[in-house]
């Protein structure tokens, strides 16, 4: 896949940006390391895209946040002006909101759980360009069957009384 993708010319901006990524994630995945060690070459093209006003950039906006914890404010409908990353209080406490899929990457069955007391959710799927593909209603530490969706990068956003509270990136590999 790696040798396809580097060989496919690049006629737009896009493309190349989709390359980058792609090649970069290819990688990371075969040398079995985490976003948070891509070497400095790779970060700098992650935060280049990050940077532009292209479909990419909040891909890769969310590629820093997974690697570094970086607090991006994401530029889609899919995400309107919020932070992938913010605080909430929990009886008194100020905590991070977070979501976890397991297993990531997914095969098959995935399970969700996140730290809010709210025990029912919406769970969203969206592609790597924010289109919406699924919508599931969850309840906290429960597990959804994804074998339907294609091996790839999803974002799935979590909504808790209307409101996305907190995205992650998903693998599915089957």
């Amino acid at each position: 896949m790696r040798k396809y993708l580097q060989n496919l010319p690049s006629h737009t901006t896009t493309w190349q940006q989709y390359k980058d990524l792609a090649l970069i994630a290819i990688d990371l995945q075969q040398s079995g390391i985490a976003y948070s060690n891509m070497n400095s070459t790779q970060e700098q093209k992650v935060r280049n895209i990050a940077a532009t006003n292209t479909v990419y950039a909040n891909h890769a906006k969310g590629i820093l946040y997974q690697a570094f914890g970086e607090n991006y404010a994401i530029d889609s409908p899919v995400f309107p002006s919020q932070s992938s990353k913010r605080a909430s209080t929990l009886k008194g406490v100020i905590t991070e909101n977070i979501l976890q899929l397991m297993p990531n990457p997914a095969n098959s069955y995935l399970q969700i759980r996140w730290n809010n007391p709210t025990s029912e959710a919406s769970l969203h799927i969206y592609n790597a360009v924010g289109k919406k593909l699924e919508q599931y209603k969850v309840q906290n530490g429960e597990g959804i069957n994804i074998h339907h969706l294609a091996n790839g990068i999803y974002i799935c956003a979590l909504e808790i009384e209307g409101k996305i509270w907190t995205h992650q990136k998903l693998v599915v590999n089957h």
